[in-house]
């Protein structure tokens, strides 16, 4: 799902309420929220309205952020959406993150007293993809593999693998 896509064909309601229906007549389980922050309250209470539970895996991990409406400044969407991707890298080199030599904390899922939160990293430009494999290992965490950058094919080294 894409927020501020504006080419979407107009179903007569809220995109929230749309997702939800769909996803109950599909028996789908949630969506992916590009460029999104967090998952807004709007798309759970949708799917609680119609009694089929929706998850979203936002972009941006469920991180709070100083930008978008104003959920997005709160971590409040933890509650009923325990999963995003994961950017942890400190800073770029070449597209890529660069990783410190002691692997950091998943706040997120480390703050979750139920240890539910299901993050996925993500590195998608990455050569080199052992630093945010181990990262994902060392919080027990997901690992998103993007082999496939929109036609670029991204390999696994054997390092990597």
């Amino acid at each position: 799902y894409n927020p501020w896509d504006q080419s979407l064909h107009d179903e007569g309601e809220p995109h929230w309420t749309t997702i939800a229906r769909l996803l109950k007549e599909t028996g789908g389980d949630g969506f992916n929220g590009d460029t999104m922050y967090t998952m807004y309250r709007e798309f759970w209470d949708a799917g609680e309205a119609i009694g089929h539970r929706i998850v979203g895996e936002m972009e941006d991990g469920g991180y709070a952020e100083t930008v978008g409406w104003s959920q997005d400044t709160r971590y409040t969407s933890n509650n009923w959406s325990p999963m995003g991707w994961g950017y942890f890298g400190n800073g770029n080199k070449l597209m890529a993150f660069s990783y410190s030599y002691e692997p950091s904390i998943d706040r997120i899922k480390w703050l979750d007293p139920r240890g539910r939160r299901m993050t996925h990293v993500n590195d998608r430009w990455s050569i080199d993809r052992h630093s945010p494999m181990q990262f994902a290992h060392f919080n027990g965490v997901g690992y998103e593999s993007w082999e496939n950058v929109w036609g670029v094919y991204m390999t696994f080294t054997q390092r990597d693998a």
